[in-house]
């Protein structure tokens, strides 16, 4: 899934690929800290790996969805994946695409709720 969004042309004219320092002023009194690319974790982070190479921050983004009406008010949660190299205001946005659903997962039906005997009724009989 990763992979698909450095292949995808739109996204080449602003993938991230090196960490940046960037400065208020050409005198660079004060470093400017906003996405990932511009912290001292990416720099860190660069110097362990191996000359030639790039670092790939993985976010994971997930929230549950509202699914139909028709078969008992079913949810479910999609898990979306998404890379650091894609700077905020590009991945933020829709018209990027900058997400890849990754997995559905299912939610469980909600049950009513069970007096302490059934549950202790319930606790014996997975014995």
């Amino acid at each position: 899934c990763s992979s698909d969004l450095f292949k995808q042309p739109h996204h080449a004219d602003y993938m991230i690929y090196k960490p940046v320092r960037e400065y208020d002023s050409p005198e660079q009194q004060y470093r400017l800290i906003g996405d990932m690319h511009t912290a001292d974790w990416w720099w860190r982070m660069q110097e362990a790996l191996p000359e030639g190479s790039f670092l790939m921050p993985v976010f994971l983004g997930s929230d549950e969805t509202f699914q139909t009406n028709y078969s008992g008010d079913k949810n479910i949660w999609p898990l979306h994946v998404s890379v650091g190299n894609i700077p905020t205001k590009f991945r933020n946005t829709l018209v990027h695409a900058a997400w890849r659903l990754l997995a559905l997962l299912p939610i469980r039906p909600k049950r009513a709720a069970k007096t302490k005997a059934e549950i202790d009724a319930e606790k014996t009989s997975a014995l």
